[in-house]
């Protein structure tokens, strides 16, 4: 009998490593086919199917939304200021030749949109007039003011525009020394504000030294 050659010998092993992993290549696809079937079964006994198929429903429903929020968002974008709009109301151009700036009494006016507001504003309310006596108001007191020549000048000054009373149509100035004296009833609510850290901080400490000794002892009985 002819002797196995150590050539031959590697042959036939690469023979056969070559068919054991084409068996254990169709044993893994059966074992995944099986997978996919338990898997299957396993979803359907924990309803995971039926909740697959509601996500899916939820998803579509989601991009539906996400598309009608961005048509509406389309829809609603204002419209850019013309550049006569954007001097009107008080903006420039820079040397870029870019407008900017516009305002509405300190409020920015950025589209169409702002405009509009403004335009409805002006319809309904006289803005201007009211506007021009209180800018007149302030350049008159800052003046009168300012070309006092003695203490009592700028005093009588500050008293005219004081007695133009604005505090009655709800400008918060303060109020005259006199005038909070003679109010009781704001008097006390101040003062027993001042006095509630102390009355709180009564409340929380103990009320004599006996106390705060017996509040060590526990502490150290129990370890802190």
């Amino acid at each position: 009998m002819v002797k196995l050659t150590e050539k031959e010998r590697n042959a036939f092993e690469r023979i056969l490593s070559s068919d054991l992993d084409a068996i254990n290549a169709k044993f893994m696809n059966q074992i995944k086919d099986f997978w996919d079937i338990g898997r299957k079964e396993i979803k359907h006994r924990r309803g995971w199917d039926t909740l697959e198929l509601e996500k899916q429903e939820l998803e579509k429903k989601i991009n539906e939304c996400k598309n009608r929020v961005h048509q509406i968002e389309s829809e609603i974008q204002s419209e850019p200021l013309r550049p006569e709009q954007i001097i009107e109301l008080g903006g420039k151009c820079n040397k870029y030749g870019r407008y900017s700036g516009s305002h509405f009494y300190g409020i920015p006016v950025e589209g169409q949109f702002d405009y509009d507001i403004v335009e409805y504003i002006r319809e309904h309310i006289d803005i201007e007039i009211p506007s021009k006596i209180l800018r007149d108001i302030c350049s008159a007191s800052i003046r009168e003011l300012t070309m006092a020549g003695t203490f009592e000048e700028a005093r009588v000054a500050y008293e005219k525009f004081y007695s133009l009373d604005f505090r009655r149509y709800g400008v918060d100035i303060p109020p005259r020394l006199d005038e909070i004296r003679h109010d009781k009833k704001l008097l006390t609510y101040a003062q027993d504000s001042l006095k509630l850290p102390e009355k709180i901080k009564k409340e929380m400490l103990p009320e004599s030294t006996d106390d705060i000794i017996e509040i060590k002892k526990n502490l150290i009985k129990n370890g802190r």
